[in-house]
């Protein structure tokens, strides 16, 4: 019985000599207004089947492709722009589109063409 007890002690000091620490795999970086969001107010993120990750704020809806940011904003008078800049929730639909509720409506965007498609009501 105490041989027993010596030999699994000295097999668990040599198997934590055989434990490597683990590499730096992931490196975490602070996203905020400075290198290009468009509000440091977030409402909802999502990250898209392409690898993107979407970031909706109350001053736009931002794209984050790791390096850089695209911002979508509404535009008066285009009605391929959000509906509204104040993005509230995200989901991803078929075939990769992306729609995105906010208080005035419920836009979706086709990555192809880069457009929003918008309605006030709720229903496309």
């Amino acid at each position: 019985m105490k041989g027993k007890v010596i030999f699994i002690s000295l097999l668990v000091l040599c198997a934590g000599c055989l434990v490597f620490a683990q590499t730096d795999a992931y490196r975490f970086s602070r996203l905020n207004v400075n290198p290009g969001l468009s509000h440091n107010q977030v409402k909802t993120i999502l990250k898209d089947q392409r690898g993107f990750v979407w970031i909706g704020t109350i001053s736009g809806l931002n794209r984050y492709d790791g390096y850089n940011f695209r911002t979508f904003t509404n535009q008066p008078g285009d009605s391929t722009s959000l509906i509204s800049s104040d993005v509230n929730k995200l989901f991803e639909g078929p075939g990769g589109k992306l729609w995105i509720h906010t208080w005035s409506g419920i836009n979706v965007y086709d990555p192809l063409t880069e457009t929003f498609h918008r309605n006030a009501n709720g229903v496309l």
